[in-house]
């Protein structure tokens, strides 16, 4: 990726005024941002999550002087905003390119008369029956929304739960893991 030294002049200094006025404390932020991105990174499964991490520092010192101090927006949420879509990006390009002659033909479509779509769908519904109700309903109302009223519908339940969104996701998240796991030992047992 790029290198912090081949910024435009005055850019790097700009970001370390912009995380504080003090240049030490700046560059100990800094740090702890940079590692702080490579895990978010590491988390959403990219690749080489250090180079995305300073990619997303580099492009943040790029545009720091279009970023208004003014406003209340906080530094660390500019800089995680351009690490989201630097993770967008990088997930596309792996997407991209994997050759679709590597891939099998029978995981391009669903055949829903398959016995394996049979067995997974059966290994679904035992995991969720494994679950606590409210744990299911959790589940089911979280993804149950269409698009339009997806953000609306997540909002309401964090707010029944008495919770950020973020953390919501994060508990939908371990959800998903462990109904993952579940279902992968259903479907090898079987």
């Amino acid at each position: 990726m790029r290198d912090i030294r081949d910024l435009p002049d005055g850019a790097f200094h700009d970001l370390l005024a912009l995380l504080a006025s003090d240049a030490e404390d700046a560059e100990r932020r800094l740090v702890t941002i940079r590692a702080g991105l490579v895990r978010f990174f590491t988390v959403r499964g990219c690749g080489d999550p250090d180079d995305l991490a300073d990619e997303t520092i580099w492009r943040v010192a790029s545009k720091v002087q279009h970023f208004d101090p003014q406003r209340s927006v906080d530094p660390i949420k500019f800089i995680y905003g351009f690490a989201l879509n630097l993770c967008r990006e990088s997930r596309r390009r792996a997407a991209r390119s994997v050759p679709i002659d590597e891939v099998a033909e029978d995981q391009l479509t669903v055949h829903w008369s398959d016995p394996r779509v049979d067995e997974r769908m059966q290994c679904l519904n035992s995991c969720m029956n494994g679950l606590s109700a409210a744990e299911r309903e959790l589940l089911i109302n979280y993804y149950v929304s269409d698009r339009g009223e997806r953000v609306r519908a997540r909002q309401r339940i964090a707010d029944e739960l008495g919770c950020s969104q973020t953390a919501l996701h994060t508990r939908l998240s371990r959800l998903r893991a462990s109904l993952r796991t579940c279902i992968e030992k259903c479907t090898a047992s079987t």
